[in-house]
Order: structure tokens, then sequence, then C-alpha cells
């Protein structure tokens, strides 16, 4: 066990390889009573799969049939013993959270049970056919997720990052149990996920409790080397100007712009992160002038406007979007103010308190054991420590933050799309 603290925030981060390659990564919070656990598994959208041709969605389609076992959904079971559980898929990997506040051992025990017991049947694979189908339904009508989508396909094209995270419905009708048994036996493996616990846990009893279940519960089986795709390629020059229509009552912009940084992990994938973040709270935080500008002239709505930073190994991004009147004109205004910061450098001049910023909601997220949970997730994904946060947040460079300006917010540089109520609508 290796225990980590930070005594600035006064907090200890505990962490251990198990004997058959889970990595378990602790954060007790003394007398709270709420346990939240995450179990990453590194099975994502952007995973080749066993074999080659693989259908799209697949990585969501065993997120869903996992839940249905010999005995009924397993959810009514962590139910019974007070306890939440519920599961997301994304690029990179497929997450599992219990929330719960009593009964611990047991639910982490079901929680391996969940991941590492399959039960594909033809019958539940149809059953969940049909819901993940209806899903893709409902998405399609959603103007968010549909700007968020085509603002991506804007910056990489035709490349899986891209692609709907649940599949086609032409990708859905080709799964199969031989399908899902590979992918399963090769990705859901010890070796292949990290387990986040935090709250008031009692150590030595989580880590047999874990070695217990994996060996109850995991089958061993031959490994299969399957990487994750090598690289997420830029595009030369991106699409601008993309137009959609949804049924909604108010326009709305996405902007996308993709990093062309070389690929980072460690620290300097969190710093880059942070340098991210910072300039987008610079440029167009609530307390930038061009926020409180473009709020008065009535071209941004309440606070719809939003500007997200996301980042793995392979790739990173920022997302800016906002309900607006006129997408156009604010897409202008964004490049703009992007191309001012650059040439000026008057960025650094509100740096100082960008940085405070940050480093006040880095010290509340270890206030809330579901942000201490998300907060080691993130560090970890990145190859990363939890703590890391903390110390790039006092050292990050003026000349970090200058080289996004350079390789990711370049004015001109992001993909535009412009969302529009439909015509029946207006």
């Amino acid at each position: 066990m290796r225990p980590d603290r930070q005594e600035l925030l006064g907090e200890e981060v505990l962490s251990v390889t198990l004997k058959q390659g889970c990595s378990l990564w602790l954060l007790p919070q003394k007398k709270v009573r709420q346990k939240v656990a995450l179990l990453d598994v590194e099975c994502g959208s952007l995973h080749r799969g066993p074999t080659s041709n693989a259908p799209k969605g697949i990585a969501h389609f065993i997120e869903h049939c996992l839940f249905e076992k010999l005995t009924g959904d397993i959810t009514d079971r962590f139910t019974a013993l007070g306890g939440d559980v519920n599961a997301s898929t994304s690029f990179t990997s497929t997450q599992y959270t219990l929330n719960c506040s009593d009964n611990l051992c047991q639910q982490i025990d079901l929680l391996f049970e969940l991941v590492f017991s399959d039960f594909w049947t033809s019958a539940g694979i149809a059953k969940e056919r049909d819901v993940i189908t209806s899903e893709i339904h409902l998405y399609q009508d959603d103007a968010d997720w549909g700007g968020y989508k085509a603002a991506l396909h804007c910056a990489y094209g035709e490349h899986e990052i891209s692609a709907e995270i649940a599949g086609r419905e032409e990708d859905l009708a080709v799964i199969d149990e031989n399908t899902l048994r590979s992918w399963h036996q090769a990705y859901y493996r010890p070796e292949n996920m990290n387990l986040f616990l935090s709250g008031d846990i009692e150590i030595d009893a989580i880590v047999e409790t874990c070695e217990q279940a994996i060996a109850r519960h995991f089958i061993s089986s031959e490994a299969i080397s399957v990487p994750i795709l090598a690289t997420v390629p830029i595009l030369p020059t991106v699409k601008r100007g993309i137009v959609r229509e949804f049924p909604i009552s108010h326009s709305q912009l996405f902007v996308v712009y993709a990093d062309r940084r070389v690929e980072r992990e460690g620290r300097p994938l969190l710093e880059r992160e942070l340098a991210l973040e910072l300039l987008l709270d610079i440029a167009f935080g609530p307390a930038s002038a061009a926020y409180s500008e473009w709020y008065e002239r009535g071209l941004i709505s309440g606070d719809s406007f939003s500007a997200d930073v996301y980042t793995e190994r392979l790739f990173s991004f920022c997302m800016l979007s906002a309900e607006t009147p006129d997408p156009q004109l604010l897409s202008e205004e964004i490049d703009r103010v992007l191309g001012d910061m650059a040439v000026s450098g008057q960025w650094q001049q509100d740096l100082s308190r960008a940085k405070r910023k940050a480093y006040g909601q880095i010290v509340r997220s270890f206030e809330s054991v579901e942000n201490c949970v998300a907060l080691m997730q993130s560090a970890v994904s990145c190859g990363a420590h939890p703590f890391d946060y903390v110390k790039i947040c006092e050292s990050l460079s003026n000349e970090g933050i200058e080289s996004c300006l350079q390789d990711c917010l370049r004015p001109g540089g992001g993909g535009v799309v412009y969302i529009y109520p439909h015509e029946e609508i207006r």
C-alpha cells in the first residue's frame, strides 16, 4: 500500500495494485456517511477490439448487457442493500459508479460480479438492442448532443471520435453473443481496471474484499493484445459554418478547437488541461469583459454560455457552446477575442486571478466524495497522481499557457456549427 499525503489540503490518497492486477485508489473521508466507488474499465468507443471490422457501439452495448444476470437485473440487488449503481461509456473507458451509505463491502462484491459475470442470451441482446436503438433516436432530436457531435465532425472528420458512442442501428444489428463474449474477455480483465473509492472506509477490509471478489467472479482466460487507436488525426483545415436544424425555440452555436499538440501523458497532460481551462476562463468566463459585453448586448442568453476542456492521452479539444440569437456573429466575436489575446498578451494580467479560482475549485473538490472519486479517476486516466492537480496549479508557466494559443485556441481554427430552430418553429 502506497500512501501519499498532501499536507496543505490535509488529505491522503492510498494506492495499491491488487494481486490480480486491478489498481485500487482510496481517498478516506472520515465522518462522511456517503461512500462512492467508481470502477473504471479501459474499454471505450475508440477501442479497436480483438477482431477486425468490429461494429461501432459495442463497448456501450456491453455496458447495457452486463446488468442482466441469470437471476434478473442486478440493480435490484444493489437497491436491496441501500445502494445505487449506474454506468456510462466514453471514448476510452466504461465507468460503473456505486453510491451507498452502508453495506459497502457487500456492494463492492456485487460491483465485481456486475462487470465479470456475463450472461449473454439472444433474448437479452434483442431487448438491449431495442433499448439502445430508442436512445439513439432520442438523441437525434437533442440539439445539445447533435451540436456537440457535429462540431467534433468539423474537427476530426470521419474518425471514430466523431461517431456515435452508442453506434448506429446497422452496427447494433450485427452484434451477437460471440462478439460480446470476445470483447468482454479481451477488455474486462483486472489488469485493465482501476477502482476508486472515497468516504469513511476501512482500508484493510476494502483490499481484502476486492481481492476475494475478483477471485470469486473473474474467470481467467488468455489475455489478448487490444490497444486503443494509436492516433487521433487533426485535419489540416476544419469545417466552419455547418448548419443543423432541431425542434428548439432558440438558435445555438457550437465551436470546437482541436489541440494540435504532440501526445502527452502524466503531469504534462494535466498541465495542458489546466492551461486551456485558465485561458478559457480569462477569455470567456463570467468575470471576463467579453462575457459581460455579450450578455449586455443580448448576444448570449443567461448562463447558457459554456467553455469546456476535454483531455485524453490521445487527444484534447475545447468545446464552446451558447444559446444566441446570432450564432454567426458570436462565432466571429469568439475569434476576435482569441486574436486579441494572442497579439496583446493581456491574458497575463488576469492570470493570477484565474489561478486562484482554479486552485479554489481543486480544493473544493476534496469536500465531496463524488468529486474526490472523479478527480482521482481523471488524474490516473492521464497517467498522473491526483495530487498533481495541486502541484501544477502552483508551477504552471506562462510559456505553457501561451503555447495553447498557438496550438489549440487559434482564431479561425475552430470547427463551427450553427443550430437553428426548424422552420415551422421560427
